[in-house]
């Protein structure tokens, strides 16, 4: 039964992790269309003419005999392509809302009586933290409008580097070196991938911007490895004090998902002020000669730039008017509900894996994300294979297991790694302080504060406002035992 249970968590994670990142990119892909299901439509070689509505129902690059006879090769609207859905901020928001699904769990849990007890925190301390998810998800949300989606999910592995750097530098926390050697092949993996975009085929990818799968890799990775750099802070502060407050992970990334939420819902009213240059778009007519449909007259106004992987930068992330102009649009509307309760379930499966499993079976699942996902966008997403991106693959996840141990390189000391030094008395103190508090064993916590006075740190000396009365006699008079069943109440007037 166990094994059961294990294999349907591994699953759950590579299979949610999986969807979240395709539908994604998926959504990037997606024509806009107005309530008439008409395709918005542009002139990549003339950004200075604005867009317009092409004929309802039909697609660019489309299957039907329409399609091919509207946009095929010397059809009437050949050479225009069809505005894309790029608002990486409002897929942001929407994932969010999917991270505050992991909190309601929590508190279902919580009034179902299960799950790990509500500790008592200042939830502000996770307020950096989600300042942090909201920066860089939606960075990396920039980037993956404008790179392939197998490359999004392999420079994500970046992180590594980062996050052991401010691990060393900023909490202390020594690096051995089979960790230094893991964190080095990871770079060189990240600069071999980073490579694919200038190399040519077989060896690398198309960086011209007629691939509307990736219209500029180059760039699209480079924003992608510097989301990375946020990711590793927002990395160390949970380490700081996710830690030391015992705080349960689905409360963590629920309390996450709110503060981005409200972050970025600030961005987006920010950008919905901002003057949008865009006239409204005209739709296409029809020749009374021909009898073909054809492009508005070119000077119908000026729309400031053709490419629309940068259309956001221009005032285009207007949540409001994607709200409504979306509403009509089913394939959207599908796609962004996938995209929040996959970030749910893949923040629950991937939790419950660290707990059941451990955190390295959690990387290698990771990892293997990261082939399904480069799979699915060989096959469906019109993705090139690149022998420089697959060499880089390899070297950046063998740098991953290497820095986890979960793989050991012959030669290696890992003495270190396998018989950890006794944990600083301070740190030890705090965590089982708070674990105390948790469990409501207020005896305990008591106890815990005057060995915590022993040994120098004054840090819970003087809380008067830690939570409940209750808690608060046997933290203000440490002298006083105070039992689990009996608490004190001192002060509660």
């Amino acid at each position: 039964m166990r094994d059961a249970m294990d294999f349907f968590l591994a699953f759950g994670m590579l299979a949610t992790g999986s969807v979240n990142t395709i539908v994604t990119k998926f959504a990037d892909g997606v024509c806009e269309r107005n309530e008439h299901d008409a395709p918005l439509l542009y002139d990549p070689k003339q950004t200075d003419v604005a867009p317009f509505w092409g004929p309802a129902g039909t697609t660019p690059g489309g299957s039907s005999h329409e399609d091919k006879q509207l946009y095929g090769e010397g059809g009437p609207l050949a050479a225009y392509n069809c505005i894309q859905f790029n608002h990486p901020f409002v897929q942001a928001a929407f994932m969010f809302l999917g991270e505050i699904l992991c909190g309601v769990v929590y508190i279902a849990l919580r009034c179902a009586r299960k799950g790990e007890p509500m500790p008592y925190f200042n939830p502000l301390y996770l307020a950096v933290a989600g300042m942090c998810d909201m920066t860089a998800t939606s960075m990396m949300y920039v980037g993956l409008t404008m790179t392939y989606a197998s490359t999004f999910q392999i420079l994500r592995g970046v992180v590594v580097v980062f996050t052991s750097l401010f691990s060393h530098f900023v909490l202390g926390r020594k690096q051995q070196p089979f960790q230094w050697l893991g964190v080095v092949l990871v770079v060189v993996g990240t600069g071999v991938v980073g490579l694919a975009p200038f190399a040519p085929a077989p060896w690398g990818l198309p960086s011209s911007g007629s691939d509307a799968g990736a219209s500029n890799p180059a760039l699209g990775n480079f924003i992608i490895i510097i989301a990375q750099v946020v990711v590793g802070v927002q990395m160390c502060w949970e380490e700081r004090y996710v830690t030391e407050y015992n705080i349960p992970a689905l409360l963590v990334v629920g309390w996450e998902g709110l503060f981005g939420l409200f972050a970025i819902h600030i961005l987006l009213t920010v950008v919905h002020q901002i003057h949008d240059f865009t006239p409204e778009p005209s739709s296409v007519v029809m020749d009374n000669a021909t009898k073909q449909w054809c492009a508005p007259h070119p000077n119908n106004g000026d729309w400031g730039g053709g490419s629309s992987d940068t259309a956001f930068w221009f005032g285009e992330d207007d949540a409001f008017k994607q709200f409504a102009s979306e509403a009509n649009n089913p394939t959207i509307i599908i796609a962004m509900s996938c995209m929040v309760f996959s970030i749910a379930f893949f923040n629950f499966f991937g939790i419950s894996v660290t707990k059941k499993m451990s955190a390295a079976h959690r990387m290698v699942l990771d990892s293997v994300r990261t082939c399904v996902v480069w799979a699915v966008g060989l096959i469906f997403l019109h993705e090139h294979f690149a022998i420089l991106q697959a060499i880089g693959f390899v070297i950046l996840i063998t740098g991953t297991l290497v820095y986890n141990t979960i793989v050991r390189v012959p030669g290696m000391d890992y003495s270190a790694h396998d018989n950890p030094a006794p944990e600083d008395p301070i740190k030890k103190g705090r965590k089982e302080i708070n674990v105390a508090i948790t469990d409501r064993d207020f005896g305990r916590a008591a106890a815990c504060q005057q060995t915590m006075l022993q040994n120098g740190d004054h840090s819970y000396a003087q809380r008067r406002s830690i939570g409940p009365p209750e808690l608060e006699a046997p933290l203000l008079t440490p002298s006083t035992s105070v039992s689990r069943e009996q608490p004190s109440l001192q002060g509660s007037d």
